[in-house]
């Protein structure tokens, strides 16, 4: 998968992945994990996530 982000966003992570001494495919990673989680947990709360045409 490619993500086509701006400039800005694309820096702005580099030099996060930096600092955090990862490489931006892990910060990517870790938070695009922590969104599922949240939205696999909002799923569980209201039903059938089938219902809503997300999976």
């Amino acid at each position: 998968m490619q993500l086509d982000l701006p400039v800005e966003l694309a820096e702005w992570l580099q030099n996060f992945a930096e600092l955090s001494h990862r490489t931006a495919t892990d910060v990517v990673r870790t938070l695009v994990e922590a969104e599922r989680l949240r939205v696999e947990a909002n799923w569980d709360r209201s039903g059938d996530p089938a219902s809503t045409g997300l999976r």
